[in-house]
């Protein structure tokens, strides 16, 4: 029965295992849990419970709190949470996502100034000039959800300020500004003025593809130290326990 018993918390150990990163110790009956091997999760015969907190805003933080074993005060062990389903998706949207999106605003806002700034010194068919092409953006943060054109080139497409000359002065077509705005693609307007918008989008995208093979590596190891307990549990299923022994598994 015993064993019976053991084989089951190894069997809890497992799935736990699978969505954080814990320690835990050994001795006959008896076991503590850690996490990270430093904050007691498991403490003999008392658990801690975990909880999270989500902030959904624009750059909020997902919060992880625990209550620890036979105590009623909450405290934050987010750092502590770096393994498993759980600290995958803290990582997720603490780090990775807030990182795009900071990414994504300085796309956004880039491109919109460098639009303005030609085509402000343009004329529209009315010999209109010192239009924006854009809503002019405050501040980079929160630049990718603010995006919009201008109110006057919503309102009439005649505001578009394509003329390097006043059409009514020169008598003549004139698109010069237009090809400088379609000659932005090529600029190296990004990063200090080393990267094209493209350019730049594509080290994004990449950065995304790189941090998703390392999510991967992550967990084919975490796979592995799974396997292991398995085996372990393999092992007391079949009666071959040193009932004096300690053991110290990381996962």
């Amino acid at each position: 029965a015993v064993i019976d018993l053991k084989s089951q918390r190894l069997q809890l150990l497992k799935e736990l295992s699978q969505e954080t990163n814990i320690s835990y110790f050994e001795q006959g009956n008896t076991v503590q849990v850690s996490l990270n091997g430093s904050v007691s999760l498991v403490n003999f015969t008392q658990a801690g419970r975990l909880s999270v907190d989500n902030d959904l805003s624009l750059g909020g933080l997902a919060t992880v709190r625990m209550v620890p074993p036979d105590q009623s005060t909450s405290f934050e062990v987010t750092s502590q949470i770096t393994g498993g389903r759980l600290g995958g998706n803290v990582i997720e949207r603490n780090t990775t996502l807030n990182q795009r999106m900071s990414e994504l605003d300085e796309l956004a806002f880039g491109l919109v100034n460098a639009v303005n700034s030609l085509h402000s010194t343009g004329y529209s068919l009315d010999g209109n000039t010192g239009i924006n092409f854009f809503e002019p953006l405050a501040a980079q943060s929160g630049a990718a959800r603010n995006i919009k054109l201008d109110a006057a080139i919503e309102g009439s497409l005649r505001a578009i300020a394509a003329a390097q000359q006043d059409p009514a002065v020169s008598g003549a077509a004139d698109n010069r500004v237009a090809l400088q705005l379609a000659a932005l693609q090529g600029s190296q307007t990004m990063s200090g003025g080393t990267q094209t918008f493209l350019q730049y989008y594509q080290e994004m995208v990449g950065g995304i593809g790189a941090l998703s093979r390392s999510v991967n590596r992550d967990w084919e190891t975490q796979q592995n130290l799974v396997s292991q307990l398995e085996v372990q549990s393999g092992s007391i299923s079949g009666g071959d326990l040193d009932e004096g022994g300690a053991s110290v598994v990381r996962v």
